[in-house]
């Protein structure tokens, strides 16, 4: 005899119960998911993420990691290279450059992500141990001139090498591992900024005086010379495919060019305030452009602006910092800016 609960009808009954109850149950389950999403969405463009405060006096260079995670910055007056966890602010290495002249310039991470070079004014560059702090190797290659001689330096994009300007008017390339000199080139007087094209091929070196120019860095053959700014230019920065190359100059615009025939593409200005620092974002869609303009306690005028590099159209304007932002960078997953101020912060916020 069968059992009352083997009962065929009483058992499609219990798992047509069971299934309505297995649906109410991934309801209720999407619906504390959809919640849960709510709580954790993208913050708004321009949010404060995270403020760093580790140096002393003014922050004067910043750089991400090539993932993203940490970053590098370096203060005005202790002379340190900081790398530090870039959203809890946590300290992963120190060091003290010791730089014989007042000042050192902003980071540069390698490929690989284990090294940081940086340059001093001093005429002496430096590449540290990322992970560590510890000193790697001295670069001598620049003369020093009776007024100083501040540095600049950047990385290849295949960490082999590094490329080196000096006040003495040089850019030298030479052996990130060994520190040989392998190329002299002489460009502008007093340079302030150069970059390497992502394919490694090319550097572009602008200055206080003259155009930008751009060179094969490994023959140094002039390829191109550009004269659309009428004043210093502060820096370069190629665009990520390599195809334009954007400069800031005092003349208060930035100005984005093709890096092939010099043809201008697009001329960002700003009435009175002088772009000093520019970042591409990865996907070359915006820049982001601090701009030095004079600022009082009462009145802060020191913004940072995110433009669109087709239209020019002004997208964000961060007023985060009570001073000059001397550097801004966009980390390379394309989320985040990074900007370093003389207020003595390193700030963190949301990009576009």
């Amino acid at each position: 005899m069968q059992s009352k609960g083997h009962n065929p009808k009483n058992w499609r009954l219990l798992s047509a119960l069971g299934g309505l109850l297995l649906v109410l149950a991934l309801v209720l389950v999407g619906c504390g998911g959809s919640n849960q999403s709510t709580s954790t969405r993208t913050p708004k463009p321009g949010t404060t993420l995270f403020t760093y405060r580790g140096t002393n006096g003014g922050a004067v260079g910043v750089a991400w990691s090539p993932d993203s995670k940490s970053i590098a910055s370096t203060g005005e007056e202790d002379n340190t290279v900081q790398v530090w966890e870039a959203m809890t602010g946590k300290l992963l290495s120190s060091y003290s450059v010791h730089f014989e002249g007042a000042g050192v310039g902003g980071p540069a991470w390698s490929l690989d992500g284990k090294y940081i070079v940086t340059g001093g004014c001093d005429a002496l560059v430096k590449v540290i141990d990322a992970r560590t702090g510890k000193l790697q190797l001295t670069y001598r290659g620049h003369p020093v001139t009776k007024q100083g001689n501040c540095v600049s330096a950047a990385w290849s994009p295949d960490g082999k090498y590094i490329a080196s300007e000096g006040q003495d008017g040089t850019v030298q390339v030479w052996d990130a591992r060994t520190g040989k000199t392998l190329l002299t080139y002489r460009g502008t007087e007093f340079p302030f900024s150069l970059a390497w094209s992502p394919d490694g091929k090319y550097i572009a070196s602008g200055g206080a005086h003259g155009p930008v120019q751009v060179f094969e860095a490994v023959t140094g053959k002039t390829l191109l010379t550009y004269n659309g700014q009428s004043d210093q230019v502060n820096e370069v920065a190629w665009s990520p495919d390599g195809k334009y190359i954007a400069s800031a100059s005092n003349d208060a615009t930035v100005q984005v060019w093709d890096a092939r025939t010099g043809q201008t593409h697009l001329t960002y200005r700003e009435k009175d305030h002088s772009p000093i620092s520019i970042a591409w974002s990865p996907d070359g869609k915006y820049i982001v452009a601090s701009e030095f303009a004079a600022s009082t306690p009462q009145v802060n005028n020191c913004t940072v602006q995110v433009f669109d590099t087709t239209t020019g159209k002004v997208l964000l304007t961060y007023n985060g910092h009570s001073s000059l932002a001397w550097q801004v960078a966009w980390s390379p997953d394309g989320t985040r800016i990074a900007s370093a101020s003389e207020d003595g912060t390193v700030q963190v916020w949301q990009a576009p």
